[in-house]
């Protein structure tokens, strides 16, 4: 592959050509990291950019296509401990969906043959109003770039597109993207960073008194409040809470599902419990296609007597399994429903 052929040269030929754009978009990608971030980065290369998200984030999965790219990259960020390293294809990503906070992918659109697929995969595992972030060189731009992308053409590299600022945008909006955020790192090849933030288009449900809606990082102090009541999250199969911080991490990489939701009292807005449906073929109790799993807990103060009500199943057409795993035991989700 051309890719793991250059590796060990690639850093060498950035920092003499376009030193300033090299480092400056590293840099300028970081602004969009957070501490508590989890981020997935694609198309790694030797890691330029993954130094710079490292020593921002909390935890990152950085992946490229090319094995010789990943151990370039695994060397310039041996001193970060919050960095693991993977083979992976960003057209066809082994995780499940919502499941980072940021995606990353720089200088990897103009190389795909279907960067439209690639695209659906970065939105796919971001999280709802999380940010993909897409820098790539703008070629188009200077006449210096062109030669410079002639030369790594006659050494191997097969670009499918070439851009300038404008045609960068409108690629996106072609691919159906809105308000997307664009910034340049100028220099020798400048950088167009675009920054898509992801739509929750999840809607709220509604019964007399209560709401069911997405977790935010704000719930923290409810789910608390709740899960650290020993009576109910062992029934359910995991430990009681041990501190806000645990909640809210809970939050973000747990209650971060498809179909998961906060359940809140509709006159506060406060969540007392979760519930969560599963749908056919990705339950953690079958593999059946036709089943769907429905789990739930209700915070001890609003405990009831009566048992679970059928929900989600009528409409997706999947048989209904009673099993009892959710908390609450003798009382549940359906005393408020």
């Amino acid at each position: 592959m051309f890719w793991d052929r250059i590796s060990p040269l690639y850093d060498l030929f950035e920092n003499v050509y376009n030193h300033r754009v090299y480092a400056g978009t590293g840099r300028k990608v970081a602004e969009f990291i957070d501490s508590t971030d989890f981020v997935l980065e694609c198309a790694c290369g030797t890691g330029a950019i993954t130094v710079c998200i490292a020593e921002k984030c909390r935890k990152l999965v950085a992946t490229d296509f090319a094995a010789g790219m990943l151990r370039q990259a695994a060397r310039k960020c041996r001193k970060y401990g919050n960095v693991k390293f993977k083979r992976a294809d960003i057209t066809n990503i082994k995780c499940k969906d919502n499941r980072f906070d940021k995606v990353v992918a720089g200088n990897v659109i103009h190389l795909l043959p279907d960067p439209g697929k690639a695209l659906a995969e970065l939105e796919r595992v971001a999280k709802p109003n999380g940010k993909i972030i897409i820098p790539t060189y703008i070629y188009m731009s200077k006449s210096s770039s062109g030669l410079a992308v002639k030369f790594v053409e006659l050494l191997g590299a097969d670009f499918k597109k070439q851009f300038d600022l404008d045609s960068y945008k409108a690629f996106f909006e072609e691919m159906g993207y809105q308000d997307v955020e664009y910034h340049v790192v100028d220099g020798r090849m400048p950088c167009a960073i675009a920054v898509i933030t992801k739509e929750d288009v999840r809607k709220n449900l509604e019964t007399e008194r209560l709401i069911l809606r997405r977790w935010e990082e704000t719930d923290a102090g409810d789910l608390f409040r709740y899960a650290s009541d020993p009576d109910v999250g062992p029934i359910a199969g995991w430990p009681a809470h041990q501190s806000i911080g645990e909640s809210l991490e809970v939050i973000k990489n747990v209650l971060n599902g498809k179909e998961a939701y906060a359940i809140c009292l509709k006159e506060d807005g406060k969540a007392i419990g979760a519930i969560e449906l599963k749908l056919n073929g990705h339950t953690d109790m079958t593999d059946r296609d036709d089943e769907c799993e429905l789990g739930y807990w209700l915070g001890k103060p609003f405990w009831g007597p009566r048992r679970p009500v059928d929900v989600g199943f009528g409409s997706t057409g999947a048989k209904r399994r009673p099993r009892d795993h959710a908390g609450g035991c003798e009382g549940d989700a359906s005393a408020c429903l």
